[in-house]
């Protein structure tokens, strides 16, 4: 919420314990009360509930991941990034863009062959451009071809009517 909308800190917490019940209530009156801010708060809660192993385990799965079967680089690139920011991963933006150019699927990695190396995230931004319209041009040339018309005289499966002047007797 606080990324997205102009509500300050303080109004954040409110709505956040509005929905919270049973010991995340608790933290978040006791964070009421103490006026941190909600990056702190952030922290804590995530030190608190969860163990540090698990968090670890977390980042392996959700940001140090390649990317799956069918998800569009867009997609990709974003749940990294935010990810990264929720797991509070001491990243910078260069290390993010160097994880998720290791995790770009092969299929995806041969549409962005001749795209240059991307070093930040405008262009990360870039290459998905790039990536979503070659990727449309390969769907449009994949479906013109399979309605091509051809001239069928020349199929060698097609029975042919045999003549009576070639038919030896």
């Amino acid at each position: 919420l606080v990324s997205e909308t102009p509500l300050n800190d303080s109004e954040v917490l409110n709505i956040s314990i509005g929905y919270a019940n049973g010991p995340l209530y608790q933290k978040l009156l006791e964070y009421k009360v103490s006026g941190k801010s909600i990056v702190e708060i952030n922290k804590n809660l995530m030190n608190f509930f969860v163990p540090m192993g698990q968090k670890e385990s977390l980042k392996r799965d959700l940001v140090h991941r390649p990317q799956k079967y069918n998800e569009r680089l867009s997609s990709y690139i974003s749940n990294i990034k935010e990810n990264a920011k929720l797991l509070q991963c001491d990243y910078t933006e260069k290390e993010i863009v160097e994880i998720i150019k290791v995790g770009i699927a092969p299929n995806v990695r041969a549409r962005l062959v001749f795209c240059g190396n991307p070093m930040n995230f405008e262009d990360l931004d870039q290459l998905c451009i790039h990536e979503q319209n070659v990727y449309y041009e390969e769907k449009k040339v994949r479906e013109t071809k399979h309605n091509l018309k051809t001239d069928d005289s020349w199929n060698v499966n097609k029975p042919r009517r045999a003549d009576s002047q070639y038919v030896n007797i």
